[in-house]
């Protein structure tokens, strides 16, 4: 995938290079003012504004990740009491940003099934890197390097100024190298998808609107437009707002566009280049990590703000194939692998099985969304009774499950003993695959599985607490576990009903 990416960004940007230069008004006579689109080398217009889109799926994905992750690592208890107060709404911020996300990440997969394609949300893992990618993907907790990479890759186009460029300095050292913009790509996908010489009208398909999202379905506990500035007693809070869109024509998908640009950009907000609040409705991505960068710097101990949490947590020394270090391949140095990804490997024997239990929480969340947007829906708001509406809680319970494993992970030291001072954290590791089958009834029985899984992963999680020492977190993690395992023990009694609709629904063995 990575290959593909850069050829095929390279080849696009030649070619509208060329194209520049020939459409100039310098340009011979003889060459037409306008010549005909054309798609990149092994494309159609349609098949690479999908694989643009499956591109941006994966940066969604990616971001939201990262700003789970960073929102999670924030603590400021040993911060002045005067300070803990905006430390604390700084976690609500980025988690607010990260929510956002997900619409965005949600909102992209209604126009793949608006083009017939089928749903994405993959995304890269430790470590990648490409042209279309705002930074290689790193987790990271909250400081003023991870904070300046979140800026750059959300800031507007003509963004300048001595702050601009610290700020780009400080983004360009840790990420060793330039960090893009994301908004860049949605310009391009709009730009694909707004010329009907590229996409024609018959490429969309109106018909799949019930499999789309909609925000009357996932936009619960958000508002939809309106801006909150006040949440209690903090000031200057920003409720979290979701562009989730269906879409079935041409104008609404690039109106969709748009509008995901604008809030994580801010153009309206920036249009003078300083990043100044303007006329937009809403306060941009770009801008509240803006805030808190300069609140973070004005902060009396920067340090004490979040957890010292390990970057890049996983749960294997290797989950990949052999990688290069200078000119050595790797095969069994450890050391060396975890030099050259940056990744730490979770060795703690409590925090390890749950680190295991939260990725694999992590792939039912994912699983659970996949097969939401493969059921149709109605237009119905509360149709949680339905089998998408089930779906759909389902979903957002994994999401509260996740939060709460994370809080118990950022508690937990990273390796056993006094090694290190580094404490665990969610490793959002991808599972092996997010295919979902083809049949309604394997769907169920995948649903089963993960939570059979989950049983003997919680039964893990407990022995090891159980039997550790000095671990301040062991009463709330149990009761934590022992919900969970309630949980899990329903969701069999559901998944039980969904085998029973399935089986009796099917009738030839026809994909469902």
């Amino acid at each position: 995938m990575r290959f593909r990416v850069n050829r095929h960004l390279r080849h696009h940007f030649r070619a509208e290079r060329d194209r520049e230069i020939r459409d100039a008004p310098t340009a011979p006579r003889s060459l037409s003012p306008r010549r005909q689109p054309y798609p990149p080398e092994e494309f159609t217009w349609r098949d690479y504004c999908v694989f643009l889109l499956r591109i941006a799926a994966e940066i969604e994905h990616a971001l939201m990740v990262q700003y789970l992750f960073a929102a999670y690592s924030i603590d400021g208890s040993k911060l002045p009491s005067r300070e803990r107060h905006r430390v604390a709404a700084w976690r609500d911020i980025i988690l607010g940003v990260a929510r956002e996300e997900m619409g965005h990440l949600i909102t992209v997969q209604n126009l793949l099934i608006l083009l017939g394609s089928p749903v994405s949300l993959d995304r890269e893992d430790y470590p990648w890197d490409s042209e279309f990618y705002p930074f290689t993907f790193h987790l990271r907790a909250l400081s003023l390097e991870s904070l300046a990479t979140y800026i750059c890759a959300e800031s507007p186009p003509r963004w300048i100024g001595q702050v601009a460029s610290a700020i780009r300095k400080r983004a360009n050292a840790v990420n060793k190298g330039p960090a893009n913009r994301v908004g860049e790509l949605y310009a391009l996908i709009g730009k694909v998808m707004n010329d009907p010489d590229r996409i024609r009208d018959a490429d969309l398909q109106a018909t799949t609107a019930p499999f789309q999202a909609s925000w009357d379905e996932w936009g619960r506990g958000y508002r939809q437009f309106a801006q909150s500035t006040a949440n209690g007693s903090r000031p200057n809070f920003v409720q979290a707002q979701m562009i989730i869109r269906r879409c079935s024509s041409r104008d609404e998908a690039v109106s969709a566009l748009a509008e995901i640009g604008e809030q994580g950009e801010g153009l309206q907000a920036a249009a003078s280049g300083t990043g100044e609040p303007g006329g937009s409705p809403e306060v941009a991505h770009f801008r509240r990590f803006l805030e808190i960068y300069r609140g973070l710097r004005g902060t009396s101990k920067p340090d004490l703000v979040a957890l010292k949490i390990a970057d890049n947590p996983r749960t294997e020394h290797f989950l990949d194939i052999a990688r290069p270090v200078g000119r050595r391949k790797i095969h069994s140095a450890i050391g060396n692998f975890q030099a050259y990804s940056g990744a730490n490997v979770i060795t703690h024997p409590v925090s390890s099985p749950l680190a295991h239990l939260f990725n694999l929480r992590y792939r039912m969340l994912l699983v659970n969304l996949t097969h939401t947007l493969r059921t149709p829906g109605s237009d119905d708001p509360n149709q949680s009774t339905t089998v998408r509406g089930a779906l759909i809680n389902r979903t957002f319970g994994e999401m509260y499950n996740l939060r709460s494993i994370a809080g118990l992970l950022v508690r937990l030291p990273l390796e056993p003993g006094s090694r290190s001072k580094l404490m665990a954290g969610p490793p959002f590791e991808m599972p092996y695959g997010l295919q979902l089958p083809d049949f309604e009834r394997d769907r169920w029985l995948l649903h089963r599985d993960l939570h059979l899984a989950s049983l003997i992963a919680i039964n893990r999680c407990r022995t090891a607490l159980e039997g550790s020492k000095g671990i301040e977190i062991v009463v709330p993690a149990l009761t934590y576990l022992r919900a969970l395992e309630n949980a899990d023990r329903i969701a069999l009694d559901e998944v039980g009903g969904g085998l029973t609709r399935s089986e009796a629904q099917s009738s030839v063995g026809a994909p469902a």
